[in-house]
């Protein structure tokens, strides 16, 4: 099971006109690096993130007792309003240029465009929210129409404003399961269906895989996956209200050739409740972490006590067991990096170097945002915080202190194509900082 960060439904609010510089007076003055704030911001409450991409930062706010969503310019500072009274929604999807995709409580499937409301479909639901899912390259939706016991998986060309059906009927499970178990690719050339069938992005069937839980490659080259044991019944495990199985062996398929590859067996079994399968960003390896699964006397999962990493180096066809990982969470930072913590307590996050077994410990991580939990990358250098000081690391797993903040972070973004980091503090105040 992994759990979907992909719908993210209330944003990011911020602005600009007037900046004040707060320089590091411990720096040298070659070498000083400017905090710019980000006065306008003050007039908007609640301040939510939501992502910043091509010179641009798109945040949510409450301004005049309604809830917007709004876009900053990061070359000229300037604001735009993309959109207003976005609660009124039971779900929003922001694309760009003032665009979005909209359910109602209607139970409508809307796109709304230049102010005009385009409808889609109709009777659209889910368990908990709508099962839409949009692709990463915002071009097209996979959703399901009609009640649990009776949906329809659609898939939706938004630029081509075509529609097909997928599938007439699918299963309840699939249905409770969407946002976890139907996957689009990263680069949108593919989605995965219910952890079983692999279809193209015109919604042409391409192959299939036998999974539980499963993750796409950063380049849609591979899918890497949890096996589905040969005795579901026997393997069965409640994870909260989902219903999955546990594995024995870590696959991987290799999209052009049709061809899967076992990496790893265990005796403890695999599960993924959150995110235990991890690609690199060059998508050159692959890991899944492993530990000993406490179940109730109805099977239903009490804990995982974490013991290891697993990892495969696709390109050179090398292995590596990472040891004393006992963390419920993990990601990459380079291809010979990783960071553990305990996601959710209070712990230590440690960095681990495992080609050269170094290890670093940093007692205050900061959770950022929902898409680079703890450590942002840009260029060749990795950006984390802790307590209040901006690390910079390097390839090689240098660590130095960027920057001494002068008060706690509460989300933390970046965008490539200007270089800027933008910052929400504990007081909603806003902060640019150019790298």
């Amino acid at each position: 099971m992994r759990k979907t960060r992909t719908l993210v439904l209330f944003f990011i609010l911020l602005a600009l006109s007037s900046c004040s510089p707060l320089s590091r007076p411990e720096e040298k003055d070659s070498e000083v690096k400017k905090l710019v704030r980000v006065e306008e911001t003050n007039k908007f409450q609640n301040l939510n993130g939501f992502k910043a991409e091509k010179g641009k930062f798109y945040f949510s706010g409450i301004l005049e007792k309604k809830l917007g969503f709004f876009s900053l310019d990061l070359n000229n500072g300037k604001l735009e309003k993309e959109d207003w009274d976005i609660a009124e929604f039971d779900l929003y999807v922001p694309l760009e240029n003032q665009e979005s995709i909209i359910v109602n409580f209607d139970g409508e499937l809307l796109h709304r465009k230049e102010g005009k409301d385009r409808k889609i479909d109709e009777d659209i639901s889910g368990e908990y929210s709508p099962n839409i899912l949009l692709s990463p390259d915002r071009q097209m939706l996979l959703y399901t129409k009609g009640p649990r016991e009776k949906a329809a998986l659609y898939r939706y060309d938004i630029i081509r404003e075509e529609k097909k059906l997928i599938k007439d009927i699918i299963s309840d499970e699939a249905f409770y399961t969407f946002h976890y178990t139907t996957l689009w690719s990263n680069a949108a050339g593919y989605f995965i269906y219910n952890n079983e069938e692999i279809y193209d992005d015109k919604g042409v069937f391409y192959s299939n895989i036998s999974a539980t839980s499963s993750k796409w490659s950063p380049k849609d080259d591979y899918i890497a996956y949890i096996q589905e044991p040969r005795n579901k019944e026997a393997a069965n495990i409640q994870i909260g209200d989902w219903k999955s199985s546990i594995g024995e062996a870590f696959h991987i398929f290799e999209l052009r050739t049709k061809e899967t590859k076992a990496l790893f067996s265990s005796g403890e079994g695999f599960i993924d409740p959150v995110d235990s399968i991890q690609w690199s960003k060059d998508g050159t390896r692959v890991a899944i972490s492993e530990g000993r699964i406490i179940m109730t006397a109805n099977r239903e999962l009490e804990e995982i006590q974490y013991k290891k990493v697993l990892l495969h180096d696709i390109e050179n066809n090398k292995q590596y067991v990472i040891d004393d990982m006992p963390y419920n969470h993990y990601q990459f930072i380079f291809n010979s990096i990783l960071y553990g913590n305990n996601f959710g307590v209070r712990e230590p996050m440690e960095i681990i170097n495992y080609e050269e077994a170094v290890r670093n410990s940093y007692e205050s991580p900061v959770m950022l945002n929902s898409n680079d939990l703890f450590v942002i990358d840009y260029g060749e250098s990795g950006y984390f915080v802790n307590g209040r000081s901006l690390m910079q690391i390097t390839p090689n797993g240098e660590v130095t202190t960027f920057l001494r903040l002068p008060w706690k972070i509460d989300e933390m973004y970046i965008d490539d194509t200007t270089g800027q980091l933008i910052m929400i503090n504990d007081a909603m105040e806003l902060y640019l900082l150019k790298l």
